[in-house]
């Protein structure tokens, strides 16, 4: 297991771990995770990359401090100021879900630090405005009922589990690995900070400045809500391309990595 290292940046104090040589590639987790989401991407990619997995504010061994400062605002400018810092530009940005939201805001507003970006089904509902998308989003976000109930307890634990049923594991939380629930566990604590923060305000045409190559891969099997999250995303984006990843949910990283892997390796080579 590679030891986490730190990066005190100018507005936080954010956790990394670091593996191989060569171009940067910055590996993004998705909400309620952290680095440990990408282990089996971070074995392969440090054959060929320097790879560097962060832990967002408020996730894993990063900086915690103040709670009304989760937004996707800030963790698209901590990102930022990583990648200048630490990673060095032009990176590849590897991200998933909520951390491929924060990937795209990233890359809009600097264009040019950005060599390339391979987001598993990112999770941007601002960017959905078709009459039956939006009522797709609707009939998903009734279900989060049970979550709701759950924080309202005082149960983040529980709220991190349903929602991590909701996403379409197969056969739910229980039927993760022991350590794949462990990262979920770990960072229960976000699950309130993450449905109070601010809405996103991104709309297509913001990411039109986005003109590095890019990969959106969505899960054969995921559910309609990232489904058309996903669709948005690539009529917003002019150079993307999109690859369905097989016997996968949400979690393609995952859920069916040799698959994923497969697909991000051809995409770095296709950037050559």
């Amino acid at each position: 297991m590679l030891k986490p290292k730190f990066a005190d940046l100018k507005s936080a104090r954010l956790a990394y771990v670091e593996a191989g040589t060569g171009d940067p590639v910055v590996l993004v987790h998705g909400a309620f995770s952290d680095h440990r989401f990408w282990a089996m991407q971070i074995q392969e990619l440090a054959k060929t990359h320097r790879c560097l997995a962060i832990d967002l504010r408020y996730y894993g061994a990063s900086w915690m401090e103040p709670a009304d400062a989760y937004s996707l605002t800030t963790h698209a400018e901590e990102i930022s100021e990583f990648i200048a810092s630490v990673a060095g530009a032009p990176a590849h940005v590897v991200a998933t879900s909520y951390g491929s939201a924060v990937a795209l805001v990233w890359a809009a507003a600097n264009p040019q630090a950005c060599a390339s970006l391979f987001l598993n089904e990112p999770a941007l509902v601002s960017l959905v405005t078709q009459a039956e998308d939006l009522a797709v989003l609707r009939r998903a976000r009734a279900a989060w009922a049970p979550v709701f109930a759950a924080l309202a307890d005082g149960d983040s634990v529980l709220a991190v589990r349903l929602f991590c049923d909701w996403t379409a594991f197969p056969d739910g939380f229980e039927s993760l690995p022991a350590d794949v629930q462990a990262i979920f566990i770990d960072n229960a604590r976000t699950v309130s900070l993450a449905f109070t923060a601010p809405p996103p305000k991104v709309v297509a045409n913001d990411l039109r400045c986005i003109t590095v190559p890019v990969t959106l891969s969505v899960g054969a099997r995921t559910s309609p809500f990232f489904l058309v999250q996903v669709q948005a995303a690539h009529r917003a984006l002019a150079q993307s391309r999109l690859v369905e990843i097989a016997d996968s949910h949400h979690a393609a990283p995952l859920q069916s990595a040799a698959a994923f892997n497969n697909a991000l390796r051809h995409h770095l080579l296709a950037t050559r």
